[in-house]
């Protein structure tokens, strides 16, 4: 290991052990085997720990005063190589909260990705129209003067990195068509652009029933858009009133009779977007999860933003407060619960004539 660390080494993680006792915070101390061997670890490899600014411990266990136990084991560990190359090294403790760290990663993960992206990629479409005229201007030549060793290997270069670039926007051509028989092996034909637009002029409204009035001004339609949306998955406590009081009149006639019974069939379609956020949190504790876990899903439920994605352009930035995200493996468990629960009161008022 002594050797692998001889260059420059970033080591950053969750070692899951502390250094001592000035790590640690609670009831319980940190083992004393368990901190020297962590302490000889970092000295045979010849690391040194950076710093952190803000939370001093990184992880908690425990809400009462007698259960918690608070600990620092998240780090950041240096080579004397890395401290060599950059000076200037600092690490900051994010806020332990996990709806928080989580959409700050996402976002600096963006603008790395953004910026990666342009300095690797840059314009597509440019660069291959750049190097088309390159490798133009390099056959022409050699139809004009005859050929020679550096004009072939020039076209042959530019050929192999126009290639390249091709590839690369076959790729891009593939994820917007979403065409099956692109996989077999078709190379960036017109058939695919074809459908690129058919596909974007299907998707495009260009008119809209507003209130029985047809309308035709993009601005208005948009924000007929973004309100309705926003309002869907907002709560509605008048709504969610009249619901209840429909139950009420509707369930109480579920009775046995002797010429049949009576079937309610109850549409669900819409379900995941309106699924009430504290009526969950409280099936979830009566069914006995902790309340540690009932705060994260809280977390995750409160931390939904949502856009609207019209005419191919993302517009509004809108919270959510009811409704499980669909393809969340969470969401089919949490609604699986839900119902669940109106199953249950079912069949105790069934049970109960």
């Amino acid at each position: 290991m002594v050797s692998l660390v001889s260059s420059s080494w970033l080591v950053v993680g969750d070692f899951i052990a502390v250094l001592g006792a000035h790590e640690a915070l609670g009831s319980r101390s940190p083992a004393r085997s368990s901190c020297e061997d962590f302490r000889l670890m970092i000295d045979d490899c010849d690391l040194v720990g950076i710093r952190s600014q803000g939370a001093r411990f990184t992880w908690v266990r425990g809400r009462s005063n007698r259960t918690r136990v608070e600990r620092r084991l998240v780090r950041v560990l240096v080579s004397d190589g890395c401290i060599s190359c950059w000076r200037e090294i600092s690490c900051v403790a994010l806020p332990r909260s996990p709806s928080q760290v989580v959409i700050y990663k996402l976002r600096n993960l963006k603008k790395a990705l953004k910026s990666w992206n342009w300095e690797v990629f840059g314009d597509l479409n440019f660069t291959i129209v750049r190097k088309s005229a390159e490798l133009h201007s390099i056959q022409l030549d050699l139809s004009n003067w005859g050929f020679s060793d550096d004009l072939f290997m020039a076209e042959a270069s530019v050929h192999s990195e126009l290639d390249v670039l091709l590839r690369r926007q076959e790729c891009f051509y593939r994820d917007r068509s979403r065409v099956w028989w692109l996989r077999d092996g078709d190379h960036n034909t017109s058939f695919f652009h074809v459908s690129i637009k058919r596909r974007r002029y299907g998707n495009t409204i260009s008119a809209l029933s507003i209130n029985g009035v047809l309308s035709e001004d993009q601005s208005t339609i948009r924000d007929h858009i973004i309100n309705y949306y926003s309002g869907l998955f907002s709560s509605d406590v008048s709504r969610v009133g009249r619901d209840l009081s429909i139950m009420d009149d509707v369930i109480p006639s579920l009775k046995k009779c002797y010429r049949g019974n009576l079937a309610m069939k109850i549409d669900i379609r819409k379900v995941f977007y309106t699924l009430d956020w504290s009526f969950l949190c409280r099936v979830l504790q009566a069914f006995g999860f902790s309340f540690i876990f009932v705060d994260w899903i809280n977390d995750i439920l409160h931390s939904s933003r949502l856009s609207v994605l019209f005419n191919g352009v993302p517009k509004g930035y809108f919270r959510c407060s009811r409704g499980v995200r669909q393809g969340d493996p969470l969401s089919p468990l949490l609604f699986g619960i839900a119902e669940d629960f109106l199953s249950r009161l079912l069949k105790r008022l069934m049970g109960s004539s």
